[in-house]
């Protein structure tokens, strides 16, 4: 009888350990070659590049002192001026009375001598006779003093050489005032004004006033008369209108 023995049968099955530790390594090294290469470049560029400087030349500096600051001179502050004392009174000398000698006693006073009588004065000499007086000279007569010459009245013929224009009252011309003063003038030798008066009044006095005031200025031609100036009275008219 045939003995009935199981028989194995043996298949070929890649060893998948070794393949996969080999990959593990490979991918292990590259990490690691990555690694290094980023640590190196991280490491030359964090490092600061060292440059050996060359030896500096010595360099010579001159230190120049400031000049010293002025002294600063105080201000000197003027003084007030210092009250004068007011002079005292000088004090009034006493007179001390000078003492009196002591009247000596009678016998030791001194004997006046006797003093001698003045001589009988000379008789004046005779006086020269005198010489006749001439009469004196009578004082001359004075000379008559020429009689006033009484100013003529004249109705006419008076020239005027300045004769201005009485001035209007304010007052009279707002309340209408009218008139015509007349005036008395007698006029002198040179053609003054010596006394005036009114003779016939506006019947305003503030007309007459300023009619008086203004012709005592008036200047008149001299009346003639036998060839010489007289004085003459004239009544001069003064008229005032409202125009």
């Amino acid at each position: 009888m045939q003995s009935m023995t199981p028989t194995l049968t043996t298949t070929a099955v890649p060893d998948t350990t070794d393949t996969a530790l080999w990959r593990s390594l490979r991918f292990g090294f590259i990490l690691l070659l990555h690694a290094g290469f980023v640590f190196a470049l991280q490491n030359s560029l964090d490092k600061p590049e060292v440059r050996v400087a060359s030896s500096p030349k010595p360099v010579f500096v001159s230190f120049v002192a400031p000049p010293a600051p002025e002294p600063v001179k105080p201000v000197e502050v003027p003084k007030p001026p210092e009250p004068k004392p007011e002079p005292k009174p000088k004090p009034k000398p006493v007179v001390k009375p000078k003492p009196q000698p002591a009247p000596l006693p009678p016998s030791e006073k001194a004997i006046e001598a006797p003093k001698p009588e003045p001589a009988p004065p000379e008789p004046p000499p005779p006086a020269p006779a005198a010489a006749p007086v001439a009469p004196a000279a009578r004082p001359a007569a004075p000379a008559p003093a020429p009689a006033p010459v009484v100013p003529r009245v004249v109705s006419s013929g008076v020239e005027y050489l300045y004769s201005p224009k009485p001035a209007y009252p304010a007052m009279s011309r707002r309340l209408g005032e009218e008139g015509t003063v007349v005036l008395r003038v007698t006029i002198s030798e040179r053609g003054l004004v010596d006394q005036i008066e009114v003779a016939k009044s506006s019947g305003y006095p503030r007309l007459d006033e300023s009619a008086l005031r203004t012709v005592k200025t008036y200047r008149f031609k001299p009346q003639m008369e036998n060839g010489r100036a007289i004085p003459v009275i004239a009544n001069i008219p003064v008229p005032f209108n409202i125009e």
